[in-house]
């Protein structure tokens, strides 16, 4: 090796052993003093070199035994490529050449990469880099590559839920670019929801729905992916209940864009049953119940002329709300406003049959909650919250009476 090589490679090997310096310095000090000073020489570094800080994020994350470090590189890396912190003019002086490294490094370490999290945040990396340089014509071979490494023999469940999580990414942000490997596309996600990991098939679920969200509205492009609706709604039946309020999360986003194009009426049915199911189910958090509850009000504000003549729907909504009015906590009185909100299933039983009664007409609410709401005026003596739940539902469903 020639002097000039060699004095390179001592000067690249210093820089990073500086840059790794000031990474510790992050991640260890123990003072706010010591902890600025790092954040301030990085912040320099990235302005004034934004290839060379890329780069040695990057070196830092392959090479470095620390998962606080290695974690925190994929951090600042995706950070760093995001369009509100980098503008398009530096990321033009970035050679040709520095984009297939990046991509070999990240490709690296996807299929390396030991620790779950680290791996995860490395995902995201990869989506927020690949959705800024796709559209530029650069990195057009990574989801080839991608599905190569989730179709091996030996893809392990890192591979496969790393691969939904950058095509979650890549679903929202470059999906007209990816239509091309749409099939085997959803050949993938068709077998994640069916992979007996439940962070697999919820990561499955969640990539599915950025896809559907995406794509035109065009009825050719949807329906063929309308079958895998039904294998979606199994997962609403999962015990793990912060598990589920992911399910729950991101079937609010599937019904706000997609009820009316891709659901049968089976499908809605299904779909109803298992919501009412948990909104209903005492021994679930308020705040998972909470989510179910919010899911029947979007459905009912987007899709208020679908919903309206179901019967079921109205039914068991004003059930559901008469049920939350009624879980009044003797231990709050309504004394002062913030009491009031403290109050959180009256509180919130409240809002969302306002909701549902402004979207649904207060006639259709009345006409199939009439006996429900005699019988409850005429608890009083026998049990009061059932009458005072009834007394509030009224409250909140004559204003609307036209």
């Amino acid at each position: 090796m020639s002097s000039a090589s060699n004095q390179n490679a001592s000067s690249a090997a210093d820089i990073l052993s500086k840059f790794e310096s000031m990474m510790s310095s992050l991640v260890t000090a123990n003072d706010a003093a010591a902890r600025s000073e790092a954040e301030k020489q990085l912040l320099e570094l990235k302005n004034t070199n934004l290839l060379l800080y890329l780069e040695c994020l990057l070196q830092l994350m392959l090479r470095s035994s620390q998962s606080d470090v290695k974690q925190l590189c994929m951090v600042m890396f995706r950070r760093s490529c995001e369009p509100n912190n980098t503008s398009k003019e530096e990321w033009q002086q970035i050679p040709e050449t520095a984009y297939s490294a990046f991509q070999t490094a990240l490709l690296s370490a996807l299929r390396n990469e030991a620790e779950l999290t680290t791996y995860l945040l490395v995902c995201d990396a990869v989506g927020t880099l690949a959705s800024r340089l796709i559209p530029d014509g650069k990195w057009n071979n990574l989801l080839a590559q991608l599905l190569d490494l989730v179709n091996a023999t030996a893809a392990s469940s890192f591979h496969k839920q790393g691969f939904l999580r950058v095509l979650d990414c890549l679903a929202e942000y470059v999906i007209s670019h990816i239509q091309a490997q749409f099939g085997n596309i959803y050949k993938v996600i068709e077998a994640a929801l069916h992979d007996q990991s439940t962070d697999i098939a919820v990561a499955a679920y969640k990539a599915y729905v950025s896809m559907v969200i995406s794509m035109d509205d065009d009825t050719a492009t949807l329906q063929p992916w309308q079958p895998l609706i039904a294998t979606c709604l199994q997962l609403l039946s999962i015990e793990r209940e912060d598990v589920l309020c992911k399910v729950l999360a991101t079937t609010i986003d599937l019904v706000s864009h997609r009820l009316s194009s891709l659901f049968t009426e089976k499908d809605i049915n299904a779909l109803l049953t298992s919501v009412f199911k948990i909104a209903g189910n005492d021994k679930l958090e308020f705040e998972t119940r909470k989510l179910a509850f919010e899911m029947l009000v979007v459905m009912a504000t987007r899709n208020a002329a679908l919903l309206r003549t179901h019967q079921q729907f109205i039914t068991n909504v004003v059930q559901l709300c008469l049920h939350f009015l009624a879980l009044f906590d003797d231990d709050i009185d309504f004394a002062d406003s913030e009491s009031d909100m403290d109050q959180l299933y009256v509180w919130n039983g409240r809002q969302w049959l306002a909701q549902l009664t402004k979207s649904l007409g207060a006639k259709a609410v009345l006409l199939e909650s009439q006996s429900m709401l005699q019988n409850g005026l005429q608890s009083v003596d026998t049990n009061w919250k059932r009458c005072y739940a009834t007394l509030t539902a009224l409250t909140e469903i004559v204003p609307f009476l036209k």
